[in-house]
């Protein structure tokens, strides 16, 4: 079952196109998009999408460097140069801890850009399952626990900082950690009505973003929820694009 979704999965990302992914842009009535880059030792996306984004208007991209790479300084100043808003980080595809010495050498550089970052956060399975599965899985999957944040935080407590997936099955313990660091925000995708509902009641709306997680999900999975998490206008707006259009200063 697990190979079956891995194959459906990357099939989509294959077929992700700038023009299919505007066009489900347009279906559901959005305007602009952030496309996240994906950097690891086996794949750069930098030079692909430095040359993408200057075609299409719709489209916005946040830089993603690898924490071991020996040109740190070089390839923030390359990603600058291509007019980057923002940065990103995966520690479950590099399998590489969020708070290891490396990535947080890396934030601390990314932080002096002023540009909000976003990484993947919590934990893909509730932690009674993730305890039974094999070692290896369970490490790549702990990479990105939000216990291992706090840590990160304490390094860069000025910039913006963004939670992928709100935790994903860790959003109580985000919450926690979000009311000692004002500087941080959550971005939804993947998350059903009632995790957003708890954000809205604990962070308020100021903090919170829209996201897709595309295309492992259509737009409309997302908005679905906001919508049924919300009745306030206020609410929806800032989710839908007031906290974007602040953060990404446009």
């Amino acid at each position: 079952m697990r190979f079956q979704v891995l194959v459906v999965f990357f099939s989509a990302v294959r077929r992700s196109t700038p023009e299919r992914i505007i066009r489900d842009m347009k279906l559901n009535n959005i305007s602009k998009s952030v496309v996240l880059q994906l950097n690891t030792p086996e794949c750069d996306s930098s030079e692909d999408i430095a040359e993408v984004i200057p075609k299409y208007d719709e489209l916005i991209t946040f830089g993603n460097i690898h924490p071991y790479d020996r040109e740190l300084s070089l390839k923030i100043e390359r990603n600058l140069n291509f007019g980057v808003k923002g940065w990103k980080i995966a520690p479950h595809v590099i399998d590489i801890d969020i708070d290891d010495a490396k990535t947080i050498q890396l934030l601390k550089l990314l932080a002096q850009t002023k540009l909000p970052i976003i990484s993947c956060s919590g934990l893909a399975f509730p932690e009674n399952r993730i305890k039974k599965l094999p070692g290896k899985i369970r490490k790549n999957l702990e990479t990105q626990n939000i216990n291992k944040f706090y840590k990160v935080l304490k390094e860069i407590p000025n910039v913006p900082f963004i939670f992928a997936h709100a935790g994903m099955y860790q959003t109580k313990e985000l919450v926690k950690l979000m009311k000692l660091y004002p500087n941080t925000y959550v971005e939804i995708s993947t998350q059903p009505p009632a995790k957003i509902r708890l954000l809205l009641d604990e962070i308020g709306s100021e903090r919170i973003l829209y996201g897709t997680d595309y295309p492992a999900f259509n737009h409309s999975f997302s908005i679905v929820s906001v919508l049924r998490a919300t009745k306030d206008e206020t609410e929806r707006k800032n989710i839908f694009y007031n906290n974007a259009k602040k953060l990404l200063k446009i």
